[in-house]
């Protein structure tokens, strides 16, 4: 095969059709005719997209004649994945910097693939506090949040709410744990006294913990069920709730990386 550049390769992946090729051939060898079948299309036109395709590397032709995809191939689609979801969201990602976390999770970004976007729904700061403090109360495993500093005044410096205190204490004796992180600049003397006092008490109990973080590169409420909201700042460096909430396994396993990843570089709150 001849060097490829990158103008000819994102060239023939940037066809629906090819990129359909690539994707079907990764469940296993199909021929012509198969492809063509499947994607309802000619068999004139399906074997000049297995043509480019060959040309540029990224399929072979096998000895009885059907086609496998190549592990550059594989490579080449696995890196369009990212792309395909920001592309899929790009008046979200126009908007909003998901670039200040670090790039070995931005690379991974499609693994939100199943999120639903909250983007388009007006946002609402005390709704999505409300949220929050729900899939909290509903943690059976963990919860864990990143905030920033609006929604860190409502969550420190507001009343204490002891009904949802003594649910919290409950699931903390239980094993559930309980970890935020704040960003820099956290005035304790605003803490009503009761408030800080059950948190230092739920903070000896080993399962609830406080730390601080020097920004907050992304907005983020989770338990180990679903991720009540993921979201990024806008072009002012501000949080605008404006997002994404999810169910499903990849986006939580994705969220909680990203989450430790910023927890083992904290400091203590306490």
């Amino acid at each position: 095969m001849a060097m490829v550049n990158l103008d000819d390769m994102l060239f023939e992946v940037s066809s629906e059709i090819r990129l359909r090729i690539l994707e079907s051939l990764m469940d296993g060898p199909a021929t012509v005719t198969d492809i063509s079948n499947h994607l309802d299309v000619s068999m004139t036109e399906a074997s000049r997209h297995f043509n480019r395709l060959s040309q540029v590397g990224l399929i072979k032709k096998n000895p009885d004649r059907d086609y496998s995809i190549t592990l550059l191939g594989k490579t080449v689609l696995t890196q369009l994945g990212p792309l395909e979801f920001i592309t899929r969201h790009s008046d979200y990602f126009d908007s909003h910097d998901a670039t200040r976390m670090p790039v070995k999770f931005l690379n991974r970004i499609n693994e939100l693939a199943e999120a639903v976007p909250t983007y388009t729904q007006r946002a609402n700061v005390i709704r999505s506090v409300e949220k929050m403090k729900n899939i909290s109360l509903e943690a059976e495993e963990y919860y864990y949040s990143i905030l920033d500093d609006s929604s860190m005044e409502l969550v420190l410096y507001a009343e204490p709410d002891n009904e949802s205190t003594n649910v919290v204490k409950d699931k903390v004796e239980s094993g559930v744990r309980f970890r935020a992180l704040f960003p820099m600049g956290v005035e304790t003397d605003k803490i009503p006294q009761e408030s800080l006092m059950g948190f230092i008490e739920l903070h000896r109990s080993g399962n609830f913990e406080f730390r601080i973080i020097e920004r907050t590169d992304l907005f983020l409420h989770m338990n180990e069920k679903e991720v009540s909201l993921l979201a990024f700042p806008d072009m002012n460096d501000r949080f605008d709730y404006l997002g994404f909430e999810a169910t499903d396994g990849r986006t939580i396993n994705w969220c909680n990386e990203v989450f430790n990843h910023y927890w083992n570089s904290s400091k203590p709150f306490f």
